[in-house]
């Protein structure tokens, strides 16, 4: 069988919304993950990761932590300049699934940030959540303007 040489193409802009970022799943798995689409030149120009945490994130604090976990469980060798473009891209949010309230301000910070990323409203929700948060985290995203 042969092998197509054919480029692919990026996919469309997007902000990418990770629900328990500070996890394990999150550190182990998805951001490597994204650190290889970044490395093949594979996610989108217009692109942000929102990383969602219940309590206590900050930006750079969330930028160091995934990092770390990045250096950690890279399934390849760590090009910094790769690693820093992509966490550059990287903003928190706190919600928390148990207070409604929370969800309201992620959604306006979701908006500020598309627009000023121009990711044209695309949102890909990843929730790496307990199972004890998961329906809540999906019930609030069903709310109108997530």
């Amino acid at each position: 069988m042969a092998v197509s040489s054919a480029p692919q193409k990026k996919p469309d802009p997007c902000a990418f919304v990770i629900f328990g970022v500070t996890g394990d799943l999150a550190h182990r798995l998805v951001i490597p993950a994204l650190y290889n689409l970044a490395a093949s030149n594979l996610l989108p120009d217009k692109f942000c990761v929102v990383g969602v945490a219940r309590k206590g994130a900050t930006n750079d604090g969330l930028r160091d932590d995934l990092m770390k976990g990045l250096r950690k469980f890279a399934t390849r060798p760590v090009d910094e300049a790769i690693a820093k473009r992509l966490l550059e891209c990287v903003t928190a949010i706190e919600a928390d699934p148990r207070e409604p309230a929370s969800f309201d301000k992620m959604r306006q910070h979701l908006d500020e940030l598309e627009c000023a990323r121009d990711t044209g409203g695309n949102r890909l929700f990843y929730l790496a959540t307990p199972p004890n948060a998961f329906f809540r985290s999906a019930a609030s995203l069903a709310a109108p303007g997530c």
